[in-house]
């Protein structure tokens, strides 16, 4: 139960505080999906993009202080973008924060990077790598008459992972 609500309390954070490109109706949308699979999610992992990073407003020092050993930095070209990590069963799940960069799933036991280390790569040789591990990338993009929640939540299911509640 503590679990659940400390990871709800970091996807509020990464969605409420992280994203920096004002497209608010896009993350608070997304905030919702991955609030119906708190249940699934054993850990979560913030990498911080430069901005978020170096900040001295007192959200992020929070931030970065209560997650000490959970945070790396983002080596990125956009100083703002930053990624929250979700373990979630057999899997690891990388949202990034700036809308317009795709959400990627890869098999935990074969990452093409490693957790816990001070600077992950926000690119092809990093957390967007579709080599070793990678299962697939799904943009926030409603297509064909379905949002993509759904779309999302079908591959999801395709991995056995559920959701705690419907739509």
């Amino acid at each position: 139960m503590v679990l659940k609500w400390l990871i709800g309390r970091d996807l509020e954070t990464f969605f409420d505080l992280m994203t920096s490109d004002n497209r608010a109706d896009q993350d608070q949308r997304r905030l919702k999906f991955w609030r119906r699979y708190l249940g699934s999610i054993q850990d979560a992992y913030f990498v911080l993009g430069h901005k978020a990073w170096s900040s001295q407003n007192e959200d992020y020092v929070e931030l970065r202080r209560r997650n000490e050993g959970r945070v790396s930095k983002l080596v990125h070209p956009d100083q703002r973008n930053n990624a929250f990590i979700m373990l979630v069963g057999k899997y690891l799940i990388v949202e990034f924060g700036v809308t317009g960069n795709a959400c990627y799933c890869f098999d935990r036991e074969n990452l093409p990077f490693r957790l816990n280390v001070p600077q992950l790569a926000g690119d092809v040789t990093g957390l967007k790598n579709k080599t070793t591990g990678y299962r697939f990338h799904i943009s926030h993009i409603d297509r064909r008459g379905e949002d993509w929640e759904e779309t999302f939540e079908q591959r999801l299911l395709e991995l056995g992972i559920k959701p705690d509640q419907p739509r």
